[in-house]
């Protein structure tokens, strides 16, 4: 498809695990960026609501504005996506050179966002290794896909 948009992510490339997240939503604003002027306003206001600091009273006690605020964040996204009107794949490397934990915030970013309109989620591994590491980290049976999910 000549109209699709191609993001690679490379989550082996982030210099933290905190910065997984991050570095996943950099490199989707970037790729849209041509096609939308608002797409990393837009992204830089969804991860902040997705990840506010626990350790503020006021956060704390809204509790439910962050997802109400994530919400309206990932409205906004899927409306710039229908703006743009093409199909989003997004490529994501070296999946099973990571660590469990690693692995695991990868999961959460394929999990919080794959569900953007128009965007599919590609991943190339190696699904016995990458089981067999998070049984390892859980403490659970290796014979549990959580790949599957």
């Amino acid at each position: 498809d000549d109209r699709a948009i191609v993001v690679e992510y490379n989550p082996r490339s982030s210099s933290d695990i905190k910065d997984i997240q991050k570095d996943f939503f950099e490199a989707f604003a970037d790729a849209l960026s041509p096609y939308h002027s608002s797409i990393g306003h837009d992204m830089s206001r969804y991860q902040d609501a997705l990840q506010l600091p626990e350790d503020n009273f006021v956060v704390r006690l809204l509790r439910l504005l962050p997802s109400l605020t994530a919400s309206r964040g990932k409205s906004a996204i899927n409306n710039a996506i229908k703006d743009i009107d093409r199909r989003i794949y997004v490529f994501v490397d070296d999946f099973d050179r990571l660590t469990a934990k690693e692995i695991l915030e990868v999961l959460k970013v394929i999990d919080r966002n794959g569900d953007f309109r128009q965007t599919i989620f590609i991943t190339a591994y190696d699904k016995e290794y990458v089981n067999n590491v998070l049984a390892n980290y859980l403490h659970h049976e290796k014979n549990e896909s959580y790949t599957d999910k």
